[in-house]
């Protein structure tokens, strides 16, 4: 039954980076600073693209696909584009994919990969200082789940109000 699985999801990366690639295909590549790092995390790096703007907010952005099919390549094309149109620093980061890694270890990955950039603010690129996080589709769950562990970190100010989440975290 495992091998059933492992081929499904082979399958759903395969289709979900050719429907990408066909859906950018022929759009004109913009003019963005784009560089590659690796952020250390317990159990190894995740590795980063980096979409420059010289003296703006660092926005910490994790990638969606269901926890199991999206990476780096096929959300490069947006995040190249909405780097270009906001004139922002965006920082795309990956994970470490379901099923082989099962939950929690997506939590695990970005948390601290979001801790690292927060504490070292200066070492990925050039920016203002400023950071927050961000993710699309299921990329967006990892920031919410990692906001109450940064609140409760001494160098990074929260700058709203998180005792709702705190309030309510049981429903």
């Amino acid at each position: 039954r495992s091998w059933l699985n492992g081929l499904k999801v082979k399958t759903y990366r395969h289709f979900y980076r050719k429907m990408n690639r066909l859906s950018w295909e022929g759009k004109k590549e913009l003019a963005v600073d784009v560089s590659s790092l690796q952020v250390p995390i317990t159990e190894g790096f995740s590795t980063g693209r980096m979409y420059h703007d010289r003296q703006s907010p660092l926005t910490n952005i994790f990638l969606g696909g269901g926890w199991t099919i999206g990476d780096i390549d096929t959300h490069h094309p947006f995040y190249l584009r909405l780097s270009a149109k906001t004139q922002c620093t965006l920082l795309l980061l990956t994970y470490r994919l379901a099923p082989k890694y099962p939950f929690p270890t997506t939590h695990q990955d970005c948390l601290e990969a979001s801790m690292w950039i927060m504490n070292n603010l200066n070492a990925p690129a050039h920016n203002n200082g400023l950071a927050s996080m961000s993710g699309d589709s299921v990329g967006g769950n990892n920031p919410s789940n990692g906001a109450p562990h940064a609140q409760r970190t001494p160098s990074i100010r929260m700058p709203h109000d998180m005792s709702n989440h705190t309030n309510y975290k049981s429903g």
